[in-house]
C-alpha cells in the first residue's frame, strides 16, 4: 500500500476514534433500558466550505514577519479602520505567538457585527501558524505558511470559512465569502506595505480577488436519538461531568481528562459559574490517541457551554495536516429532547473518499451505541 494510503487509513480511524472518546459512555450500574420505537437516526452529507487561497511576498524575513504580527498586537491598532474590526480584551502584553493563544475582536462584515475569538491553534516557529476565528457556530481557519525568498519571505494563505445555516437566513453566504476574501485581500496588502512604504494597499487591490476562491466540501456524519427527558435533565444525568470525567480518563486518548478537569478547567463545567460568562476556548496541547499500538500527537480546542443544550460541546482537534470537528448538542422535542453528534472530517483529497472510510472505521455503528448508551443512562434513572 502507497504511503499516501496507509496516511488517508490512519486518519479516519483516527476520526473514529475521537468520536468515541468524547461521547463514549460508561456502563450504568442500573437496569439500561432498551430505545423505544424510534431508534437512532443517522445520515452522512457534505458539508460546504469557501475556500480563498493567495500567494504573496514581503520585504522581511519569516522569522521577523511572523514576530513581528504575532508577538505585538499594537499593528491592530493601525489596520482596526481600514478592515473594520476592534480587539476587544487584548492588553498591553497580549500576543499570539504560541499556539492556546487567542484574543477577543468584534469585525463588521456587510453591516453585520460579528464578536470573533481569534485562537493560535498551530505554530511552527517562524514558518507556520494557523488561525482559528471562532464567532458562534460559525468558523473560519487561516492557514500562513512562510518560506524565504531572494526578496524576503514568500508566504502562502489559505483560509477556510464554515457558514452555519443561522447566518445563511440573514446573509448571502456566496457575497459575504467574497467581501470576507477582500478583507483578507486588504490584510495582505497592509502587511506588504508595512515592510514596503512605498507600495498602496488599494491600489493593490482595486482590480478584484489578488487570489483564487472556491468551494470545498467537507464530510459530516450525523447522528441523533430522541430522550425521553428534558434537556435541563440530560445535562444532569446522562452528560454529568463526573460521567464525563471517568470517561475521558479510560479512553485510548491521553492527556485529555487531565486537561479537561484540571483546576483551572473544572470550573467550567460548574452551571452556576457559567452562567453568564463569555465562554472561553480550553486548550489541551499534549493531547494523544493510540491505534494499533501507535500514538499519534493531536492537539484539541474545546469550548463547553453546561447550560446550553444546543451548543453544549464544540471540539476541533488538529491532526496530521487537518482539521476535525465533532458537536454534541440537543433541542426539545416533543416533549423530550433530541440530541446530535455531528463529525465532520477534512478530506485529504475528495468528499466521497472520506465518507467511504468514516464507513469503514465503524463509526456509524459506534456513534449509534454511545447514543442509544446516552439515552438509557438518562431515562433509567428514577
Amino acid at each position: 500500500m502507497k504511503e499516501r494510503q496507509i496516511a488517508v487509513f490512519l486518519l479516519f480511524f483516527m476520526a473514529a476514534a475521537f468520536s468515541i472518546w468524547v461521547l463514549g459512555c460508561q456502563k450504568s450500574k442500573k437496569p439500561v433500558l432498551k430505545p423505544g420505537a424510534e431508534g437512532v437516526a443517522q445520515e452522512s452529507y457534505p458539508v460546504r466550505i469557501w475556500v480563498y487561497k493567495t500567494n504573496f511576498t514581503v520585504k522581511e524575513s519569516p522569522a521577523k514577519l511572523v514576530s513581528y504580527f504575532l508577538k505585538d498586537l499594537d499593528w491592530t491598532k493601525r489596520f482596526s479602520g481600514m478592515l473594520s474590526f476592534k480587539v476587544t480584551d487584548a492588553g498591553a502584553d497580549m500576543d499570539l505567538g504560541q499556539a492556546g493563544k487567542s484574543v477577543g475582536v468584534t469585525a463588521k462584515v456587510m453591516g453585520i457585527n460579528f464578536p470573533c475569538k481569534v485562537v493560535n491553534i498551530k505554530y511552527v516557529p517562524d514558518r507556520e501558524v494557523w488561525l482559528m476565528v471562532l464567532t458562534g457556530e460559525n468558523w473560519m481557519l487561516v492557514r500562513l505558511d512562510a518560506k524565504p525568498a531572494p526578496t524576503g519571505a514568500f508566504v502562502t494563505l489559505n483560509a477556510l470559512a464554515y457558514m452555519s445555516p443561522n447566518l445563511s437566513a440573514v446573509a448571502d453566504n456566496l457575497q459575504l465569502a467574497k467581501v470576507i476574501a477582500s478583507k483578507l485581500d486588504l490584510a495582505v496588502a497592509m502587511v506588504q506595505a508595512e515592510f514596503d512604504p512605498g507600495l498602496d494597499p488599494k491600489s493593490l487591490t482595486e482590480q478584484g480577488l489578488r487570489g483564487e476562491m472556491a468551494e470545498k466540501f467537507f464530510q459530516a456524519y450525523q447522528a441523533s436519538v430522541w430522550i425521553n427527558a428534558a434537556p435541563a435533565q440530560v445535562i444532569k444525568r446522562g452528560l454529568d461531568p463526573e460521567n464525563f470525567r471517568q470517561i475521558l480518563a479510560a479512553s485510548q486518548i491521553g492527556g485529555v481528562a487531565e486537561c479537561f478537569f484540571a483546576p483551572e478547567n473544572r470550573k467550567r463545567w460548574d452551571r452556576k459559574l457559567a452562567e453568564g460568562r463569555e465562554v472561553d476556548v480550553i486548550y489541551c496541547p499534549d493531547t494523544s490517541i493510540k491505534m494499533a499500538g501507535i500514538k499519534f500527537d493531536t492537539s484539541t480546542f474545546a469550548r463547553i457551554k453546561p447550560n446550553d443544550m444546543e451548543h453544549f460541546l464544540a471540539t476541533h482537534v488538529t491532526a496530521l495536516g487537518v482539521i476535525i470537528q465533532l458537536d454534541l448538542y440537543g433541542k426539545p422535542e416533543n416533549g423530550g429532547t433530541r440530541i446530535w453528534m455531528k463529525l465532520v472530517v477534512e478530506p485529504p483529497s475528495s468528499a466521497n473518499l472520506t465518507e467511504a472510510f468514516i464507513a469503514i472505521s465503524g463509526a456509524p455503528q459506534w456513534i449509534k451505541e454511545i447514543l442509544t448508551d446516552i439515552k438509557s443512562r438518562t431515562e433509567s434513572v428514577g
